[in-house]
């Protein structure tokens, strides 16, 4: 069985339907009650043309979701939604005698409050960020602002010239220390969805895209001797229009494929954008022929088996009170079941095996203990943590360490403990016995397509799974709604990465089996592509390939 990497069709959903919605809309303050914006009819721009009158602003931030927040003077705000978790520690710090001084989102949903000289709560924001508002405060400092961009960027402004950051792109570093040589204050960094960013200072401005919208309104501004003291761009996609999203994949499918495909978009829980084109099983199949591809119809999902492992080890971890750590080695909770390891092995963590950071030599998948012993016994090519190196043994062993802490069975924890909360009852560690789903190769190959016959319960984890587009859909959402695991935990397993094979612009895990018979009379081939994605405006979509899609990775 050879594992496939495949194409992740989400890059390809949001970078083609950005194109089709709308250019963010920015909101430029200067002192006082001045503001200037590229829309007024915009919600936030007519809320505040309504406050003007009776208010100054002090700062505006947007949600990766297009939600937005206005910090009035004192402790005013004003929201188009109070259900954010921010909005309710802004309520809550508004019974006490509390000055706001900074609200800010971070590309992934999470956000930081700063209010009085040092007070400041923050949730899911970089680590190295949230040490230094944390190493400010406790020093008896005072936070002016932080600003969070993608990949993992900050910038916190503290005391009367301070500067700290992480991540950021190398001009806005070089703009930033000949600030803080120059003993130049900065007012404000900000950036954009899509990594633009902006620098106001107290002696002139910067940014990345000089043709930016809000650019263009800041030189303006500067040029008529206005000085502008904060900016920020609502996400440059605006709403979603999940028609063109439809129409995206089937343009990429439609006549493409030897196969056919399924997929399902869904915002806040709710399904926005679901198909299902061509064949499961092709007309030149002797056996049940002409079978058409449903929402329903499940295909082994390869390696996004790895991410319902994943979510069950930290359901387990839940339901035992956390009285094992993701940073326990993992060989003394299998260790009845695998005596014997090397030395090398025994600091592996669990968190490692999730990060596919166990440092393990590359070789066959196991798929029994026997098989595993053989593996742990081996000298690691790698020091635990430092390298990161995809591996399905990972997964298998995460499987053990799930049976044996918990005194359960795999399939069975899974399917009562993470599938049956969230509404799932299809979903298996086998295929489907009648009319199953055969994979197919390239677009007019007609080799007899592989159905993919197996029954992986004894060894699933890594891969096994057999379910439907409507099933992870399912799944997606029941992550998003808090159906299995906790907040906190949740948040663990997105900042943690757990489970998942990327986090830029949200997260995403993709899957692939090949098989091939060989070139004999009647020998069957064909391949299976999944991929789930998760995105931190509410989105979540599937979509699952029963054949070599038109392009690869």
């Amino acid at each position: 069985m050879k594992r496939r990497l495949v194409l992740c069709w989400f890059s390809i959903w949001l970078a083609c339907a950005a194109a089709a919605r709308a250019a963010g809309d920015f909101v430029v303050f200067g002192g006082g009650n001045a503001f200037w914006t590229n829309r007024l009819d915009a919600p936030v721009c007519k809320e505040l043309a309504s406050l003007q009158k009776d208010h100054t602003f002090h700062n505006v931030a947007f949600t990766p979701g297009g939600d937005w927040v206005v910090l009035l003077e004192g402790n005013g705000f004003v929201t188009s939604n109070l259900d954010l978790p921010a909005c309710k520690k802004l309520t809550e710090l508004q019974k006490g005698k509390n000055t706001f001084k900074c609200l800010a989102f971070t590309p992934n949903g999470g956000w930081a409050v700063f209010w009085n000289q040092n007070g400041n709560a923050v949730a899911d924001c970089p680590d190295a960020a949230l040490k230094k508002i944390q190493e400010v405060a406790k020093a008896g400092g005072t936070l002016q602002s932080v600003a969070f961009g993608p990949n993992g960027a900050w910038v916190l402004l503290h005391d009367k010239a301070g500067v700290s950051y992480g991540s950021v792109p190398d001009d806005l570093s070089k703009v930033l220390k000949n600030a803080v040589t120059n003993g130049v204050t900065i007012r404000c960094v900000s950036f954009t969805a899509n990594g633009t960013w902006f620098c106001l200072t107290d002696n002139g401005w910067w940014t990345s895209d000089l043709n930016h919208p809000a650019s263009k309104q800041i030189a303006a501004l500067e040029k008529e001797g206005k000085s502008p003291r904060w900016v920020a761009v609502a996400p440059e996609g605006g709403p979603h229009n999940f028609v063109k999203w439809s129409d995206i994949i089937h343009r990429a499918c439609d006549g493409k494929l030897a196969g056919g495909y399924a997929f399902e978009v869904l915002q806040n829980g709710k399904v926005v954008a679901e198909g299902a084109e061509g064949w499961a099983r092709a007309p030149w199949e002797k056996v049940n022929p002409s079978l058409k591809w449903t929402l329903d119809k499940p295909m082994g999902v390869a390696s996004v088996s790895k991410t319902v492992t994943a979510v069950a080890l930290l359901r387990l971890w839940e339901e035992t009170g956390q009285k094992f750590s993701l940073d326990d080695p993992f060989w003394p909770h299998i260790k009845q079941i695998c005596p014997q390891a090397h030395a090398d092995v025994k600091s592996v963590t669990i968190r490692q095996l999730l990060r596919h950071r166990s440092g393990f030599k590359p070789g066959n998948d196991a798929s029994t203990p026997k098989d595993l012993e053989k593996l742990l016994n081996q000298p690691l090519a790698h020091k635990p943590g430092t390298f990161e190196e995809y591996q399905n043994n990972n997964y298998y062993i995460v499987r053990l360490v799930i049976e044996q802490i918990g005194r359960v069975q795999y399939t069975p924890y899974v399917k009562s403990h993470v599938l049956a909360p969230m509404g799932i009852t299809q979903m298996e560690t086998h295929f489907q016995a009648k009319e199953p789903m055969c994979g197919y190769l390239k677009l007019g190959n007609k080799r007899p397509g592989y159905p993919f016959d197996w029954n992986l319960d004894s060894g699933a984890g890594a891969a096994g799974w057999y379910a439907s587009v409507a099933d992870l859909g399912r799944f997606l959402s029941g992550i998003r709604g808090l159906k299995v695991l906790g907040p906190q935990t949740t948040d663990v397993m997105f900042k943690g990465n757990l489970g998942w094979d990327g986090s830029d612009p949200g997260w995403v895990k993709n899957g692939g089996w090949s098989w091939d018979e060989g070139s004999g009379p009647g020998s069957r081939a064909g391949d299976l592509e999944s991929a789930i994605g998760h995105f931190p405006d509410g989105v979540d979509g599937v979509i699952l390939i029963n054949c070599t899609s038109p392009t690869d990775v």
